[in-house]
């Protein structure tokens, strides 16, 4: 994380407002565990210090890329898991970071281990896309009703707590 702190900062600064955001989220959720979460926040944005700072730029702030530049920043999630797949006991943040850009199960399972991973993912995705959101400009509120819109996409407890922690 120090050398996505000096190699990108951009990327590094996303980083720890997404960690900020999901550790309120999981507090409010009273989700177990929370420090899992919070490192999977920390190490989300790894990936990028194989991007040029310009493209970093332009993803963070919602600007359209080129097929080339999507092509780079698709490979980020590879990269994040290639760096991280040798560090011990990281076995379950590196599970929240792939299910970051696979779609939400919104379902309770039976099973408590998959129910709580179902959950430490949701927020960090609505973590994620409220930042992203935020830095294309919007205002905290608009944010917010943008993602209440996406509900499909995140359980009514997630986007709940988000309303009370930002909205």
């Amino acid at each position: 994380v120090d050398v996505l702190g000096l190699t990108n900062p951009i990327a590094f600064g996303r980083a720890a407002r997404v960690k900020v955001l999901a550790a309120e989220l999981a507090e409010q959720v009273a989700l177990p565990e929370r420090w899992q979460v919070e490192v999977a926040a920390m190490l989300s944005q790894l990936g990028a210090i194989a991007l040029p700072h310009d493209l970093v730029e332009k993803l963070y702030y919602g600007h359209v890329l080129t097929e080339a530049e999507t092509a780079m920043v698709a490979r980020m999630p590879a990269l994040t898991e290639q760096l991280l797949a040798h560090i011990p006991r990281l076995e379950t943040v590196r599970e929240l970071l792939a299910r970051l850009g696979r779609p939400s199960l919104l379902t309770v399972s039976e099973d408590t281990q998959e129910d709580w991973l179902r959950l430490a993912s949701g927020v960090l995705r609505l973590a994620t896309d409220f930042d992203a959101l935020e830095a294309q400009g919007n205002a905290a509120s608009f944010a917010v009703d943008t993602l209440r819109g996406r509900g499909e996409r995140y359980r009514q407890t997630v986007l709940d707590a988000l309303a009370r922690v930002r909205g």
